[in-house]
């Protein structure tokens, strides 16, 4: 079963303002970021959980290599021990973010 098949409430007000509005899976798909690295241009860092139930990180990620892009060099993939779909290690999380931008800004300068 997809995740778009069964749409999160919560999710649902915050990508789409309206929870109450119905959406079809198609509609949820064609906003969501899994099907739209062909939109990405610029490195992107993808931080997920070990423990995280849902695969879309990982499947974003897989877009990016389908594209040719290569791990490590345009995209980052982070997943983190223990962390479930909200990272609660915050400092971890902002050291990821903080490295990432150290690392892609100081090449454009």
């Amino acid at each position: 079963m997809s995740v778009f098949s069964e749409p999160n409430r919560y999710a649902q007000r915050r990508i789409i303002a309206d929870p109450a509005r119905e959406t079809t899976e198609e509609q949820l798909q064609a906003i969501s970021p899994v099907h739209r690295t062909a939109d990405v241009g610029c490195p992107v860092c993808i931080i997920q959980g070990e423990d995280d139930a849902t695969d879309q990180a990982l499947a974003f990620a897989d877009g990016l290599r389908d594209r040719g892009w290569t791990a490590g060099d345009q995209f980052r993939l982070e997943i983190i021990d223990g962390e479930g779909h909200v990272i609660q290690d915050k400092a971890h999380f902002w050291a990821l973010i903080t490295d990432m931008l150290e690392t892609y800004l100081s090449e454009e300068m």
